[in-house]
């Protein structure tokens, strides 16, 4: 009973959000990847506990900030202009905006939007629960501008059911479904910045570092006939993602210094290089980037683009 007078709690704080959003809505920028970030009362509790000080931190890192040194926005706030930065590099057109944060003032079990669930299905399942139809919270994203939302927790007996850290939705950008859940570390900025970025990857289409996904390939062989650039990019996936005589899987794929990517199957797990966390995207995800980016051309209907559209296309 308590669990469901909780969930009751939580979907009316989300009417309230609507309501506030609705009147506030703000301008849309054009060619702007929006991003936004639900972050629920212990979220609040560990970064403003870490972040909320600006006097604790550098200059350039209070600029960064909002007026009045809130550790929660400058926290996401920072996350997402390194967010940016990585992306620039996958494509020089991308700019990211922290679009909104929905602070919730309750402690949110995720447990609560799969059902209880306990098998590696647990997150997964949460992460629709928790942004579905159930809560109408991916629908209040939206109407506040934003293109992707993510749900920011500590730790959570869900993450440990699945056995990982963060969960996402694939291809997913500009769709109904372009949102994700993401393990906050309020201690190690770093961290936090690679397991977001590997989600955001996802959502903008880019498969696991070391893999040509089957979905591309599936669609490269169905029109390559009708249009020849199509094998020319799953070439280039093909080489950056697999590697080829005389050229490492590093070499052609990743040069961060941590020995993975982003786009890592793992990258914040074990073995990496002098206990860092990685800082870049492989080529292998510029590869599956631009992949994307054709078909978002090629095939709208299928791979929409609409919020979020950069001239990058036209290269293709």
């Amino acid at each position: 009973m308590a669990r469901w007078c909780t969930l009751l709690l939580f979907v009316v704080i989300q009417i309230i959000n609507r309501k506030i959003v609705e009147a506030n809505a703000p301008i849309h920028f054009d060619g702007s990847l929006d991003i936004c970030y639900l972050c629920d009362k212990t979220c609040q509790t560990d970064l403003r506990s870490r972040w909320g000080n600006p006097r604790d931190l550098s200059e350039a890192e209070v600029a960064r900030g909002d007026e009045d040194g809130d550790g929660v926005n400058l926290y996401l706030q920072t996350v997402t202009e390194k967010l940016g930065e990585a992306l620039s590099v996958v494509d020089s057109n991308i700019k990211t905006v922290l679009r909104y944060v929905f602070t919730i003032d309750i402690v949110i079990n995720l447990q609560w939007f799969n059902g209880n669930e306990v098998s590696e299905w647990a997150l997964p399942m949460a992460n629709m629960g928790l942004w579905g139809n159930l809560t109408g919270a991916f629908e209040t994203a939206q109407i506040a501008g934003c293109d992707i939302a993510l749900g920011i927790f500590a730790d959570s007996p869900t993450f440990a059911h699945s056995e990982m850290d963060s969960v996402s939705t694939m291809f997913q950008v500009c769709s109904n479904l372009a949102f994700g859940i993401v393990k906050l570390d309020a201690n190690d900025f770093f961290k936090q910045v690679a397991i977001t970025a590997h989600e955001v990857g996802h959502i903008l289409g880019m498969y696991d570092d070391g893999i040509v996904g089957e979905a591309f390939k599936g669609t490269v062989n169905l029109t390559s006939a009708a249009e020849p650039s199509f094998s020319s990019l799953l070439a280039k996936l093909n080489h950056d993602c697999h590697g080829q005589a005389g050229c490492t899987h590093d070499e052609c794929a990743c040069s961060d210094p941590s020995g993975r990517c982003f786009m890592a199957e793992d990258p914040i797990g074990e073995g990496l290089e002098g206990n860092v966390f990685p800082s870049m995207y492989s080529n292998c995800s510029i590869a599956n980037y631009k992949m994307i980016r054709k078909l978002q051309t090629e095939f709208p209907h299928l791979y929409p683009s609409h919020c979020f559209q950069t001239a990058l296309v036209e290269e293709l």
